[in-house]
């Protein structure tokens, strides 16, 4: 049998199938191996880690697309595959809104996901002073970490609101089995109503709103969604959304680069990098984002 048609017939089969049935071939070829399985392109988080943390010197990754099909590769190999002797396997998911049983054996993010290790103060100072070169005593590293705590702040305060309606929407969904809603409807940009840096404001949003904007069809009371808002802290991002936690960590990077270099906003004008933090910024930032003792703790083990 020809490659190409191998390949087709992998990737024609489930995606926990396809990497499972990769997995096998692999074992069989490679020895001293540390195999990591992960949801999406979540490796370019897990790499470096796996590299700095784990025992093994040699790693392949595999991206499984989602949680579901993570837990199902695991349940194959379990049940269907011996480990070369010396070799091991890992497997790491999000804890999203911890509405899902996961197995034993699998790693749960300690956050909602991984894109919430990159939003923190200490992150981006590491970012201002390794990435951008801002030197850490001068006047303009002062004036951004103000303004990081000023947008951070109203950016919190909108997110406890928003992270209350997609919680309660999953739950019902859950509870019910009902297909669910696709909160990639909206970015993160379509909730900004001033993206200056000293006046940075996010749109007020209520419930009725939200339910026309994501499309939900089913009926849940308001009621459900308000007693969920006291799950939700703005100094405690544990549980929010990872995609507009890094979608707010680009565009206050992006923005204070671009108020350094034109000296906008109180900023002494200055040359800094010219990177566009809306590219590949999860691969480029990662290691600065923040590491937890539990993800340390499943790779030294």
């Amino acid at each position: 049998m020809n490659n190409d048609l191998y390949q087709t017939m992998i990737e024609s089969l489930g995606k926990d199938v396809s990497v499972f049935q990769k997995f096998v071939l692999e074992n069989r070829k490679y020895k001293d191996t540390l195999f990591y399985f992960v949801e999406g392109e979540d490796f370019c988080y897990y790499n470096p880690r796996i590299k700095q943390y784990s025992k093994s010197t040699n790693h392949i990754d595999y991206s499984c697309d989602g949680k579901k099909n993570v837990i199902g590769v695991k349940k194959l190999i379990e049940k269907k595959c011996k480990i070369k002797q010396n070799n091991k396997v890992k497997f790491m998911v999000d804890k999203d809104y911890n509405l899902e049983k996961i197995p034993k054996g699998i790693y749960i993010t300690d956050y909602y996901s991984i894109e919430n290790f990159y939003l923190n103060e200490e992150t981006i100072k590491q970012v201002l002073e390794n990435i951008m070169e801002v030197n850490k005593n001068s006047n303009n590293f002062t004036l951004c970490l103000k303004y990081f705590k000023k947008t951070y702040e109203e950016y919190s305060q909108f997110a406890i609101k928003l992270n209350a309606f997609f919680y309660t929407i999953r739950v019902y969904e859950k509870k019910r089995k009902k297909p669910r809603a696709d909160f990639n409807l909206k970015k993160f940009s379509y909730f900004v109503k001033n993206t200056s840096l000293d006046k940075f404001e996010m749109k007020e949003i209520t419930y009725e709103q939200l339910i026309k904007d994501y499309k939900i069809e089913y009926n849940i009371d308001i009621e459900e969604c308000n007693q969920n808002i006291s799950l939700f802290k703005s100094k405690d991002h544990s549980n929010f959304r990872g995609k507009f936690e890094l979608e707010f960590f680009k565009y206050f990077l992006n923005t204070v680069r671009n108020a350094i270099i034109n000296g906008e906003y109180g900023f002494d004008k200055s040359i800094v990098c010219k990177y566009d933090f809306y590219t590949d910024t999860m691969k480029m930032l990662s290691q600065y984002a923040y590491t937890p003792k539990s993800l340390i703790d499943y790779l030294e083990n």
